[in-house]
């Protein structure tokens, strides 16, 4: 039953009406006045006010590992949204992005974004033939470096590299 209908069948009307930040739902009825029980004339107006959330200011999480983030979003009264990826030299699994962004007003259970580091992938170059300085090179322009070296003979040029993995 609406608070309108109820006043009606009490005999009252419904004067003027408020709104105030609260944590209850959307236009729920969160104060009046007169306050219920009182003993009022029939026909009095009752004013009230309907509950409207209480924006809340979104964390910054950007920089944090995903599962400090979604524990700082729910102490928040907030939400991890949708995880995206994002190539980056940043360790793995840290935020790197959020929307909204941080110190936005949003309304409490609002969801935010969040995209994570995830690192970055290069097509390794054939270095097979090559000598040891030139393989180094060759790796390094693209961020790899040599790894383990293990010597076998080889009827090639000394310090040619025979095989990678």
């Amino acid at each position: 039953m609406t608070a309108t209908r109820m006043l009606e069948a009490a005999g009252l009307h419904l004067g003027e009406v408020g709104r105030r930040p609260s944590d209850g739902p959307r236009d729920l009825v969160v104060s009046q006045s007169p306050r219920a029980g009182a003993q009022v004339p029939p026909e009095t107006l009752v004013q009230v006010w309907l509950a409207v959330p209480i924006p809340i200011e979104v964390p910054a999480v950007a920089g944090r590992r995903e599962a400090d983030a979604v524990t700082i979003l729910r102490e928040s009264r907030l939400r991890a949204g949708e995880i995206r990826f994002r190539e980056s030299s940043e360790r793995e699994g840290v935020v790197l992005e959020q929307a909204p962004q941080a110190g936005q007003r949003v309304n409490a259970d609002t969801s935010v974004d969040l995209w994570l580091a995830t690192p970055i992938k290069v097509l390794v170059p054939d270095v097979r033939g090559r000598n040891q300085r030139s393989a180094a090179e060759a790796l390094a322009s693209v961020g790899l470096g040599i790894g383990d070296v293990r010597e076998r003979e080889d009827s090639s040029a000394r310090v040619t590299v025979l095989d990678q993995v």
